[in-house]
């Protein structure tokens, strides 16, 4: 039998779940006579290792009782605990506005707690003040450790230079990192209310008064953004996260029908299509647990089909059910990823990376007993008599398919969120030091058992410390296959087996005998697309491909609406060319380097090269900021051109080819007020854009990135209001047939800052949507 997630335990799991300058030379407190490092303490502590030391005292369990028994030994109240979200203790990683570290504390004892983290004890020593140890409460035997790098916040400038305990208020943003530019707080019974408890969670009702707790702040172009009134007077804090919402979603797909949209009388057995497993197949399934028999009522129904897979050499069952027409789909999870660039990014650097691979996903998710009624399949038993059987399983061909198992995966996922990158059933871990690495792959392998998710080749990660770093290191160094892109240290590429894929796609397609529907066309096309963007080749080289695409893709029933993607096409010489270029250019699959995400500039400073441009029915004119001046160019057309979709373009177009002459672009920056120029630009986050099916955009961006590296360098374009664009009196004074005229320009060139880039923010997502 396949194994069966635990839907229950998937939902608990969702409830349940700034950098420090050291201090230099000797410090003052530890010389003679406080000698404090090297002093015994006789604090609260000392008194519980003696209790352990002789055996009087266990801290056992898991890591939450362990700090319940500890509160207990030290007198402190678990009705004291205090929520901070803010990445300002030295277990930074693990902190998050979704993940926030615990604090207890009496007169004399503070505990704090990251839940998979480690534990961190402060005590007042009558003579020493504060002593700052930390343990490990999932190391066996707790060993408390005096830990003196906290002595690099608690002994330095915020507590006069002696050892001290203190509260900071400090903005936050969405991932826990602390705003410093806007400055902090200490705070003391000096600190007005409406200063207090940023980057803390803060319940009780206060009247109009403000204070900064419970809020989210933003850094935009150097201006807080923040809206205190969202943390005022909030009650007791909630029993769930934000992903609960999604989780219960999730689960009610395959628990229930309500959005199914059957609003039909039951089906008889002949209204069910015939699908096409052999009855050795359908013992197979059945033996499995997929198919049981099914009797009764037949609400709605599947065709399922065996689907060979060339590269595992056998056949996976698929099945479409009829409801997929019929769904609710506003009602579905919504998926909403990082993009493929930002995927990359989060591997600059890092030390170590894997990769999981769930095993037969969706037939670990379980479809409840009053929902398999909507998915009867109907096939012809050993005698020739039509046979009826029901799914129990989650059917990969259902729409809401792919939502529920990445809600499921994203739950499990959630405590690690920083580190993971997932889709679907495909897991990567990558982190930037061997405590981070050594947590995140525990605790996803921990939540995974949890649930009951099987993992493929789970055994080979039954690992010591040693040895999952060890293959961390061994996969960050390369090759590591993560999505059909390989990567080798810190350069990237296609894997061999897409490169495969693609070339034995085109061979298929040349072959004469081949029979080319739009599934076929469809499917090519989209390889190119996606290994095009693995290798840093832009869409704007694949212009004609990509319009023929638009076209059969278009419907091909005027009646129906529909497109007809298994009707034979013809497809012309050209096309067939297109295709051919584009996977010469794909093929050879050379390695590009990973980068960090290149926002757009704030500044001209960031720019090598601006174009400032506007056209005219005329001609058009411009003014370019190279590293050797501003320049006025003016250029007439050969014949009126009326359209601005055709002369905008086009001026752009010529007044990069005019800088290109006098110096490499770099970074470049071009301000146009033609709309589509900025909305239709490659998206700096995701590289997917940057394209347009018409001509003349199209022959802009082609200009615009040209062949040059743009992991390295910025190309964006700005908008900017028709009456704000100091080149449109310029451009509406050129004549037609005008020859180009360049000058010196004596003007103040207008700061990129002052004008609007569409896509300067990424998109905003949940901080457990990896």
């Amino acid at each position: 039998m396949m194994q069966r997630l635990k839907f229950a335990a998937m939902t608990a799991l969702v409830v349940l779940t700034p950098n420090v300058i050291p201090a230099q030379g000797t410090e003052t407190y530890e010389q003679p006579p406080i000698s404090y490092s090297a002093t015994q303490p006789r604090d609260a502590l000392a008194q519980v290792q003696t209790r352990l030391a002789a055996g009087k005292l266990k801290l056992t369990g898991s890591g939450k009782e362990i700090v319940q028994s500890l509160l207990r030994e030290l007198h402190i109240p678990v009705e004291s605990q205090l929520l901070g979200f803010s990445k300002t203790s030295f277990q930074r990683q693990r902190i998050r506005p979704d993940h926030p570290r615990a604090l207890y504390f009496s007169d004399t004892c503070y505990v704090g707690w990251l839940p998979s983290g480690l534990v961190e004890v402060t005590t007042i020593d009558p003579q020493l003040g504060p002593i700052f140890y930390s343990f490990d409460p999932n190391a066996g035997t707790p060993k408390f450790v005096r830990d003196n790098e906290c002595l690099s916040c608690h002994g330095g400038n915020f507590v006069r230079g002696i050892p001290g305990v203190f509260v900071r208020s400090v903005f936050t943003d969405a991932a826990g990192e602390p705003l410093l530019r806007f400055g902090s707080e200490v705070v003391d019974f000096r600190t007005p209310f409406t200063n207090r408890w940023a980057g803390w969670y803060v319940t009780g009702k206060h009247g109009t008064a403000l204070h900064r707790g419970n809020v989210l702040a933003q850094d935009k172009k150097g201006e807080l953004v923040v809206d205190l009134k969202r943390g005022a007077n909030v009650g007791a804090p909630r029993s769930h996260t934000p992903l609960q919402e999604p989780a219960k979603l999730a689960r009610k797909w395959v628990e229930s029908d309500a959005d199914y949209g059957i609003d039909w009388a039951p089906l008889a057995a002949a209204q069910v299509p015939l699908s096409r497993y052999t009855p050795d197949q359908v013992d197979i399934l059945l033996d499995f647990g997929k198919l049981v028999p099914h009797t009764g009522a037949i609400r709605s129904f599947a065709k399922g089909w065996p689907q060979p897979q060339a590269a595992k050499r056998r056949l996976r069952p698929i099945f479409e059910p009829f409801v997929n027409g019929t769904l609710v789909s506003d009602r579905m999870p919504q998926l909403r990823y990082p993009s493929r660039l930002e995927r990359r990014a989060q591997a600059v650097g890092a030390a170590f990376q894997c990769e999981f691979d769930f095993s037969a996903y969706y037939d670990q998710i379980e479809l409840a007993a009053c929902v398999r009624d909507a998915f009867v399949i109907r096939t012809k038993g050993r005698d020739g008599r039509d046979a009826l059987f029901r799914l129990t399983r989650l059917p990969m061909g259902v729409c809401f398919a792919v939502g529920v198992a990445q809600v499921v995966t994203w739950t499990i996922t959630l405590p690690i969120a920083s580190f993971a990158s997932t889709c679907i059933d495909n897991v990567r871990i990558v982190a930037d030091n061997a405590t981070d690495f050594l947590f995140a792959v525990r605790t996803f392998l921990e939540r995974c058992d949890a649930v009951n998710v099987t993992i493929n080749d789970r055994e080979t990660w039954a690992l010591d410390d040693a040895g999952i770093l060890q293959r961390g290191h061994n996969d960050r160094v390369g090759p590591f296959l993560f999505l059909g892109e390989e990567y080798n240290g810190e350069t990237i590429r296609n894997s061999e087996k897409n490169v495969t894929n693609l070339t034995q796609a085109l061979a298929l397609f040349q072959e004469p005998s081949t029979v080319i529907t739009r599934r076929r066309f469809a499917a090519i096309v989209g390889l190119i697309v996606y290994m095009s963007h693995t290798v840093n080749i832009g869409l704007w080289r694949f212009f004609s491909l990509l319009r023929a695409y638009s076209r059969l893709a278009s419907p091909s029933s005027v009646e129906h609406g529909d497109v007809l993607w298994d009707a034979p096409i013809e497809l012309y010489p050209t096309v067939l060319a297109d295709l051919t270029q584009a996977v010469g250019l794909i093929a050879p699959n050379a390695p590009v380097a990973l980068r960090p995400l290149l926002p757009p500039g704030r500044s001209n400073d960031d720019y090598d090269t601006i174009v400032l441009v506007d056209a005219s029915a005329a001609g058009w004119a411009a003014f370019v900021r190279l590293r050797t001046g501003t320049f006025e160019l003016r250029c007439g057309w050969h014949e009126e051109m009326l359209h601005s979709a055709h002369s905008e373009p086009y001026a752009a177009r010529d007044a990069l080819q005019w800088a290109r002459t006098q110096q490499p672009l770099g970074h470049a920056a071009v301000v146009t007020d033609h709309q589509a120029l900025a909305t239709g630009q490659r998206r700096w986050h995701s590289a997917y854009a940057g394209f347009s099916s018409a001509f003349h955009l199209n022959d802009f961006f082609a200009e615009l990135y040209g062949a040059d590296d743009l992991g390295s360098t910025r190309r964006d374009v700005f908008f900017v209001d028709g009456v704000r664009n100091v080149a449109d009196g310029p451009s509406r004074s050129v004549g037609v047939r005008e020859s180009l005229s360049v000058r010196p320009a004596n003007i103040v060139f207008p700061d990129v800052s002052s004008f609007v880039h569409p896509f300067a923010s990424r998109e905003v997502r949940e901080v457990w949507q990896v």
